[in-house]
């Protein structure tokens, strides 16, 4: 891991300190320039990475070089990323502490009466293990069940620490559990979670890029499993840089490397611009990963003519959303949520906004009547308080919800992180199924061709033969494949009675005479079936056109 001393330009104030004499830790020399301020001779320290403008005052702290290697550098080469995680992964409390208990299960067993917790004599634990297990306790508090880390610096806290070791032990302060025990027991985590994943196949990559509650651009990317268990695999905090369908790709590479390309079988996330462009480079580097959207389309349904009056209506209502009188008189009605607003960037958007004004709508009529909102539109509001008008809008509300709701659902659905290409695939089997039985009432003579797996035919496909053996490989040729399959079937069941019936009665039966000219053979008789099959499905002479007073079927 060669070490990288070129000083930024930040540094004009500072210069390399000479470490030739004095050698510090593996962490401060492989990860750490050390630097002396030329005027007053303060020392500094820094990240070892080109293009790392972080710089702390003061000695080198190989915790706080750590935590900033393994959870804050993006410049850092792969290799000394990979030190500094395994160098805090074994420094953890969590491998300490199973270090500990495997050495304790490994000694010999004292066949003496133990002493209890409250009469053991302190020195045969040691104070130094004590202490570390109690803060990994308090650790588990802190990350599992959201206890605040600043309650470890109140007086309330330090009094419930000497009550519960009787003035053994001292509290040990937040910034330390925060800014060293956490992070080394973050790596620590990480490290074995890779070690699964890599123990794993099929799994899917999901992604999505958000904002914190203090305005910082991040995006996450979570592992799923064959078997849903889902893996937050790594965050990448991104606020200064811009996202383009290059950074995002980088980003997807750098995830699937961390578990190994040859793990992975699809990558999923919403298809904004970016994501969905920055699948497709990534999918060029990586054609054995399948690309998947997460949500489905509803933007023909929701454009659809019978539907623009009430989107018409909603934009108007919306604007209502402002009024505190409206949010007043909903909660009355025990109504937790108003109008919510159309958003360009929003899932199911359209399906959201109806749901909402469906709920507000008798409240909305009310304030109208009642007059106590004054809309610009006189005619617009008319339209709501008229019968035969807002009973129409209402109607066109309710048709619109019930078509939507449960692709909204599945869309809600698949986008979660756990959904996985298996998923995406058994969806697009439920929709088929579902479709198969509605166009079995008979009202359609067409079938439902489907793709499952993936809404974009520009990815990979796999071809699965059928179970069933193909009795009709000339189907292909005709226009609806599958209703001259169904066709062929029954009348060739017909054909093979007959058959059978020939060839017990002989010429009695009723197809002899076209046994007879196809010249005594049965077979040469199945096969113009098959020809004469062909040609009425393709409309072909001599199913053309009908023969004199008699029609084609005839």
């Amino acid at each position: 891991m060669a070490k990288c001393r070129k000083i930024n330009n930040k540094f004009k104030s500072l210069v390399l300190a000479d470490t030739s004499k004095k050698k510090g830790s593996d962490v401060i020399q492989h990860l750490a320039i050390k630097y002396i301020h030329k005027e007053i001779g303060k020392d500094w320290f820094g990240c070892a990475a080109e293009g790392c403008g972080w710089l702390q005052s003061g000695n080198a702290s190989k915790p706080c070089i750590l935590r900033h290697a393994t959870s804050e550098c993006k410049h850092l080469s792969q290799g000394n990323k990979d030190f500094a995680l395994e160098t805090s992964s074994d420094e953890s409390l969590g491998v300490q502490l199973q270090a500990r208990d495997a050495s304790t299960l490994n000694e010999p067993k004292v066949t003496s009466k133990p002493k209890t917790v409250a009469t053991l004599n302190f020195t045969e634990i040691g104070k130094t293990e004590w202490l570390e297990h109690l803060d990994h306790c308090i650790m588990k508090l802190i990350c599992v069940c959201n206890l605040v880390p600043s309650i470890l610096d109140t007086d309330e806290w330090r009094e419930f620490i000497q009550v519960a070791t009787k003035n053994r032990l001292t509290a040990t302060p937040s910034d330390t559990i925060e800014r060293e025990y956490i992070p080394k027991e973050a790596a620590h985590i990480f490290c074995e979670m890779v070690e699964i994943l890599k123990k794993e196949k099929n799994l899917t990559l999901a992604f999505d890029g958000g904002d914190t509650h203090a305005c910082d651009s991040v995006y996450t990317a979570h592992v799923t499993t064959a078997d849903w268990l889902t893996y937050f695999l790594c965050c990448y905090e991104g606020t200064d840089e811009h996202h383009t369908v290059e950074w995002l790709k980088k980003f997807l590479l750098e995830s699937l490397d961390l578990i190994g390309h040859e793990n992975f079988a699809a990558t999923c996330s919403d298809s904004t611009i970016v994501t969905k462009n920055g699948r497709l480079e990534m999918r060029d580097e990586v054609p054995t990963v399948l690309k998947s959207s997460s949500r489905l389309s509803m933007r023909q349904v929701s454009k659809a003519h019978i539907y623009t009056s009430w989107s018409h209506q909603a934009l108007q209502l919306f604007k209502l959303w402002s009024m505190h009188i409206l949010r007043n008189i909903c909660t009355e009605d025990d109504i937790t949520q108003g109008l919510v607003k159309v958003r360009k960037t929003q899932f199911a958007t359209h399906y959201s906004a109806a749901v909402s004004l469906e709920h507000c709508f008798p409240q909305i009529q009310e304030l109208l009547l009642n007059k106590t909102i004054h809309p610009k539109d006189k005619e617009w509001a008319d339209s709501l308080m008229g019968v035969h008008s807002s009973t129409e809008l209402q109607l066109e509300l309710a048709q619109y919800i019930k078509i939507i709701d449960l692709l909204v659902q599945s869309l809600w659905s698949l986008e979660a992180v756990q959904m996985t290409a298996a998923d995406v695939f058994l969806f697009w089997h439920a929709i088929g199924a579902e479709l198969k039985d509605l166009f079995a009432l008979g009202f359609i003579d067409s079938e439902v061709l489907k793709t499952p797996g993936t809404l974009s035919t520009g990815g990979p496909t796999i071809t699965i033969p059928s179970l069933l053996p193909n009795n009709a490989p000339e189907a292909s040729q005709v226009p609806i494949p599958a209703a001259y399959c169904h066709v062929k079937k029954a009348l060739k069941h017909v054909l093979h009675t007959e058959i059978e019936l020939f060839d017990t009665k002989g010429c009695t039966a009723s197809i002899a005479p076209l046994v007879n000219q196809a010249g005594g053979s049965t077979k040469s008789l199945a096969v113009e079936f098959t020809l004469q099959l062909m040609a009425y499905s393709c409309k072909e002479y001599p199913f053309a056109d009908p023969l004199g007073s008699k029609l084609v079927l005839q």
